[in-house]
């Protein structure tokens, strides 16, 4: 057998974003993180999310430090449940404490006065307020009265009538290059769509031609019909 050379890791240290993504240890994420682990010295992780699914999710997050004994799932759960064939399936007391100090052993966090301020509790609120430009608070307040108008009992859609508007005002106001991206993305796939079928028409291939003049006579009447709804809504 021929010697191989030992492993060269691709560096000390591994940091890991929003790490709460990689908690389901059933998942290919899961996987592929540790896999990628083991090419690093060490591990970093960073989140803001807490672990509200469930108390096993901190599996995925120990198995990616090394040096401790649990290397497995199996001993995991020996190490903080009380029975594993039958009893409570989370830890209780004296395992409870045993899991706590085990996240505390191997997490750092920001002062608790740090996060009292950037976090404030539910029951205290801080104001932030912003000048808004004029050309989007404009927009905003326009797409606020059509959502007020399409949701009067004349309006059509039922009750979720609107709310794209309702939708399109917060981003106006919060993020309006959410808005224009969205704009420039359906002007985009239009254009794809106008140059497919001008390919189509130039090669020749009269079933598909047909079939582009029935749709595009469909989509036309359809604009049609939703500019006369709108029209009579514009109307109240």
């Amino acid at each position: 057998m021929l010697d191989q050379e030992p492993r060269r890791p691709m560096g000390e240290w591994l940091l890991l974003d929003e790490a709460h993504a990689i908690k389901n240890r059933e998942r290919r994420t899961y996987h592929s993180i540790l896999t990628l682990r083991l090419q690093f010295d060490s591990c970093l992780m960073m989140t803001c999310t807490p672990l509200d699914n469930k108390w096993d999710d901190g599996y995925a997050l120990l198995s990616m430090l090394h040096g401790h004994p649990i290397t497995s799932f199996l001993p995991f759960q020996a190490a903080f449940l009380q029975s594993l064939p039958s009893g409570p399936d989370f830890p209780e007391g004296f395992y409870r404490e045993r899991y706590i100090q085990m996240l505390d052993a191997c997490s750092l966090r920001r002062p608790q006065t740090t996060i009292e301020q950037e976090f404030p509790m539910l029951g205290r609120k801080r104001i932030v307020t912003f000048a808004l430009d004029p050309e989007d608070q404009r927009r905003s307040n326009d797409a606020y009265n059509m959502f007020k108008k399409s949701r009067k009992p004349s309006g059509r859609g039922g009750k979720l009538a609107g709310w794209k508007y309702l939708v399109q005002a917060q981003q106006y106001a919060c993020h309006p290059m959410l808005v224009e991206l969205k704009f420039e993305r359906a002007a985009l796939e239009r254009a794809m769509c106008l140059n497919e079928a001008m390919d189509t028409i130039e090669e020749g291939d009269q079933a598909a031609t047909d079939q582009l003049v029935r749709t595009a006579a469909r989509v036309q009447w359809a604009a049609r019909s939703h500019q006369k709804a709108f029209d009579h809504q514009e109307g109240f």
